[in-house]
């Protein structure tokens, strides 16, 4: 499997573009804030009601999900509990 082109992250990256929700200043408290409570929402509802935020954590999800299929197709053992 080539991780750089899994079908799973290509499938949210080519959704429809942002329609211009807001993005957050780094270093900013009250963008912290925010953040943290769309990814409240997010873990609570499973949509924090921001369409961008919301595209970043599914593409962000499907590559750790072909990362860790990449991982264990090298090595079976990696993920084994003793």
């Amino acid at each position: 499997m080539d991780v750089g082109k899994s079908s799973a992250v290509s499938e949210v990256a080519e959704e429809e573009e942002s329609d211009g929700a807001e993005l957050y200043a780094e270093g900013d408290e009250k963008a912290a804030e925010a953040i943290a409570g769309l990814v409240r929402a997010y873990h609570e509802t499973g949509s924090s009601g921001d369409k961008v935020f919301d595209k970043r954590v599914r593409v962000t999800l499907a590559g750790m999900d072909a990362a860790l299929e990449w991982i264990t197709s090298q090595n079976p053992e990696v993920l084994r509990r003793e």
